[in-house]
């Protein structure tokens, strides 16, 4: 399946040509001050299918040096790059939000403590072993 999306302004638009390889929550400290929210939702597209239809993001690097993407006009924040490569989508930039299906949380032992979990997804307090998103 195709997925495409984009910024707030409409200055960046991406497109992914195949199914996303990881979907999910993560309750880092980076993605919630990148994004400015209690936890994100991932979506890691690999490498080879994604591509910038429009515009650019501007990058910068996080504390542990991983590629950060946003959009310099309206400040959406677009994506990071995990350590296992791919492109990871924040999922409220996609045109279709509402069709990805996350399969867990990751980093609860770094979530808010007054977030409350009722979704019967599995959490893992770092990563999913198997996860492309595994820092460890």
């Amino acid at each position: 399946m195709e997925w495409t999306g984009g910024c707030l302004c409409g200055d960046i638009r991406f497109q992914a040509g195949e199914d996303p390889e990881w979907m999910g929550h993560c309750h880092c400290s980076l993605c919630r001050r990148q994004t400015g929210t209690a936890f994100t939702t991932g979506v890691i597209f690999a490498e080879e299918t994604f591509r910038w239809m429009k515009g650019e993001p501007e990058y910068f690097r996080d504390p542990l040096g991983t590629p950060r993407s946003f959009c310099s006009r309206c400040g959406t924040s677009m994506t990071w790059e995990p350590p296992k490569g791919g492109i990871c989508v924040f999922a409220g930039t996609l045109d279709r939000a509402q069709d990805i299906l996350p399969t867990c949380h990751v980093y609860t032992s770094t979530m808010l403590p007054w977030l409350k979990l009722d979704d019967g997804l599995p959490q893992f307090p770092g990563t999913d072993a198997d996860s492309p998103v595994n820092r460890e």
